[in-house]
């Protein structure tokens, strides 16, 4: 599973990080914000309960999606970087490096500074 963090610079997207984790429980996701996203920021997320302890560990966590509603897009930019990856995997490494091109699990944060 990979976690996406994305820098919202208000008309775009700044820094991202990419992180590889064992799964999708807190104990997994804490660290990866931990090692991603500077202590105070703000951290927009689903309601996935991994993210939990968020504001207990010094992040201001607002969770902007509660239910799975198809069409609505509260990520956009964590979509906008998993959709570009996607299409990188699918399209110019598996001509070059298909051993890479294998499907990837995404977990969504999605990080305001």
């Amino acid at each position: 599973m990979v976690v996406i963090a994305v820098e919202d610079k208000g008309k775009g997207f700044g820094r991202i990080r990419l992180q590889q984790v064992r799964d999708a429980s807190g104990r997994s996701l804490i660290p990866a914000v931990e090692n991603s996203v500077e202590p105070g920021s703000t951290v927009r997320t689903d309601e996935w309960g991994g993210y939990g302890d968020l504001a207990s560990v010094g992040y201001v966590h607002n969770v902007v999606r509660r239910k799975a509603v198809v069409g609505e897009n509260l990520l956009p930019l964590v979509n906008r970087v998993a959709a570009l990856l996607k299409r990188w995997l699918e399209g110019d490494a598996s001509r070059c490096c298909s051993p890479f091109a294998s499907p990837i699990l995404f977990g969504r944060i999605h990080v305001s500074f």
